[in-house]
C-alpha cells in the first residue's frame, strides 16, 4: 500500500508541476491516442463495408446460379445477372447486358471455369471490381468483389488504400432430380392427396410452392413418397416419406424461361371428332377446334410431319373417352400438345387408353403437354386438366401447365397407376390434386430414353444455395 501511495503522489506532483512536464507528455502521447482512434474508426468502416459487399456477393451468386436452370444460359449472361444484382445492392446502375453467344450451358461447362470481370463506380466514387467465375461442370457460380477503401491511417502512412475482398459461391445442391412442382404460392390445395391416392417420386424430388399451412395436404389414407419433399410451409402432420422439409419458393418457376409459341387459333371452330370403330392417323398441325376421340375409336399420332413439326396446336379441348385409344404411331414417334386460346385443355375420361411420348427434337423437345404461359401472365382463372381413367400408363416427357390444375380422380373404379410405364415424367403445374385411388408414378430413369429433359427440371432442377 505504501508503494502504491507513493506512485499516486508522484503522478499528482507531475500533473501539478507548472514547469511543462505534462505538456511534454501530452505531446508525446497525443499522436498515439489519435492513431488508436483512427484505427478504431477505420476498423469499423472496413467491417461495415465488408458486410455490404458480402451481402451483395451472396445475392448475386444465388441469382446468377439460378440461370443454370435455363437452357440458353452461358457465362456472359450469368456474369451480367451477377453484375446487375451487385449494382442494385450498391445503389448504382449496371452496364447494359451484352448479347450472349449461341452456346449452351453444357458446352460452356465443358470448356472449364469461365471468368468474367467488370467494374462498378459507386456514388461516393469508389470502384468495385466484380469477378464472376462460372463452372458448368460443377453447376456453380462464384462471385468475387474487391474494393479499395480509403482510410484515415492509410492516408498518413502511404498512398495505398485498404483492399477489401469478399466472395460467395452458389451451387445447384442436392442429387435428387426435380420431378414435380406445384406452383401456386397461396392455395390451400396446391399439392393435395385425398382418399387412398398416392404420388410416388422414384429417385426424385417433389415440391410445393405454397406458403399456406394447408398448401401440402396428404390425408391418412393417402401417401406421398419421394427422395426429397419440399414445401415453403411445412404442414404439422402429413403422411409423407420422408417428412417434408422447408425450402424457399421456386421463384420464378423452373420452366419460366419457356415462352409462348408464335401461333394462334381463331375462336369458335368445331372440333375434329373421331368416333366409332375406326382407326385414324393424324399428323402434327393446327387443331383449333380441339380433338374428340370416342366410342371405341383409335387415334394414332404420327408426330413426324406437318407444321409445326411434332406439335399439335390445340385451340380447343383434347378429349379421349368411351373406350377410345390415343397413342403414338411407333416407338420412334413423339408429339407435343400445345394448348392455346382461352379454354383448351385435356380430358382423359373413364375407360380411355392413353400412351404418349414427347418429341425428341424441335421447339418443344421433351415436352408432352405445354400450356400457353400467357394464360397465367394475364391472370386468367386456372383450367382443370382431368384424368379419370386407369389406363394412362405412358406419359413420357414433361407436363408444363403454368396455369393448370392437374386432377387425377379415379372415383370408385379402384386403384390404378398413372404414368408408371414411362422412363420419366416431370410435372410442373399450378396445382396437383389426386383423389380416389390413383398412384401418380414419377420415374426418373433418364438414361432409358432419348427423349430430352428440359433444362430446369429433372437432373438440372436442384435447389440453389450458397456453398461457401
Amino acid at each position: 500500500m505504501t508503494a502504491l501511495r507513493g506512485w499516486r503522489n508522484l503522478i499528482r506532483t507531475f500533473i501539478d508541476d507548472r514547469r511543462g512536464g505534462f505538456g511534454v507528455l501530452l505531446a508525446v502521447a497525443l499522436p498515439a491516442m489519435l492513431g488508436a482512434g483512427a484505427l478504431a474508426v477505420d476498423g469499423g468502416r472496413i467491417y461495415q463495408q465488408r458486410g455490404v459487399l458480402q451481402s451483395a456477393a451472396d445475392s448475386a451468386a444465388i441469382a446468377s446460379a439460378t440461370e443454370l436452370r435455363i437452357a440458353s444460359s452461358d457465362s456472359r449472361r450469368i456474369a451480367a445477372v451477377a453484375l446487375s444484382y451487385v449494382a442494385s445492392k450498391l445503389g448504382v446502375d449496371a452496364p447494359p447486358m451484352q448479347p450472349a453467344p449461341a452456346v449452351s450451358t453444357a458446352s460452356a461447362g465443358d470448356a472449364g471455369p469461365q471468368t468474367t470481370t467488370a467494374s462498378l463506380t459507386t456514388p461516393q466514387g469508389a470502384v468495385v471490381e466484380v469477378t464472376t467465375i462460372y463452372d458448368g461442370s460443377k453447376s456453380s457460380v462464384e462471385v468475387r468483389l474487391r474494393e479499395q477503401v480509403a482510410t484515415m491511417v492509410a492516408r498518413y502512412m502511404s498512398e495505398q488504400m485498404i483492399q477489401v475482398d469478399v466472395s460467395a459461391t452458389a451451387k445447384m445442391m442436392g442429387a435428387a432430380p426435380l420431378c414435380m412442382v406445384a406452383l401456386d404460392e397461396t392455395s390451400t390445395q396446391t399439392l393435395w392427396l385425398q382418399k387412398w391416392s398416392k404420388a410416388t417420386g422414384n429417385g426424385c424430388a417433389i415440391y410445393s410452392n405454397s406458403s399456406s399451412p394447408s398448401g401440402l395436404q396428404v390425408d391418412g389414407s393417402s401417401s406421398l413418397t419421394a427422395t426429397k419433399i419440399c414445401s415453403v410451409t411445412v404442414p404439422q402432420k402429413t403422411n409423407s416419406t420422408p417428412q417434408p422439409v422447408a425450402c424457399p419458393a421456386l421463384r420464378p418457376d423452373p420452366l419460366s424461361y419457356r415462352h409462348a409459341l408464335p401461333v394462334g387459333c381463331p375462336s369458335s371452330l368445331p372440333p375434329l371428332v373421331i368416333s366409332g370403330n375406326v382407326t385414324m392417323t393424324l399428323p402434327p398441325g393446327f387443331y383449333c377446334g380441339g380433338i374428340i376421340v370416342k366410342d371405341n375409336a383409335t387415334l394414332t399420332l404420327s408426330g413426324t410431319s406437318g407444321a409445326p413439326g411434332g406439335i399439335y396446336v390445340m385451340g380447343g379441348d383434347l378429349i379421349v373417352k368411351d373406350n377410345a385409344v390415343l397413342k403414338m404411331a411407333d416407338s420412334s414417334a413423339g408429339a407435343a400438345f400445345y394448348f392455346t386460346g382461352a379454354k383448351s385443355r385435356f380430358v382423359f375420361d373413364d375407360d380411355s387408353t392413353v400412351s404418349l411420348t414427347a418429341p425428341r427434337t424441335g421447339e418443344l423437345a421433351g415436352f408432352l403437354f405445354f400450356e400457353d404461359p400467357g394464360r397465367a401472365n394475364s391472370g386468367a382463372a386456372p383450367l382443370n386438366y382431368d384424368i379419370t381413367s386407369k389406363k394412362v400408363s405412358q406419359l413420357l416427357g414433361t407436363i408444363y401447365l403454368k396455369n393448370g390444375v392437374l386432377r387425377i380422380d379415379l372415383d370408385t373404379k379402384g386403384a390404378g397407376a398413372i404414368a408408371d410405364k414411362s422412363a420419366f415424367t416431370v410435372v410442373v403445374t399450378r396445382r396437383v390434386q389426386l383423389k380416389d385411388g390413383p398412384n401418380l408414378v414419377l420415374n426418373s430413369n433418364y438414361a432409358a430414353t432419348s427423349v430430352p429433359v428440359p433444362q430446369g427440371v429433372g437432373p438440372t432442377g436442384g435447389i440453389i444455395a450458397i456453398a461457401k
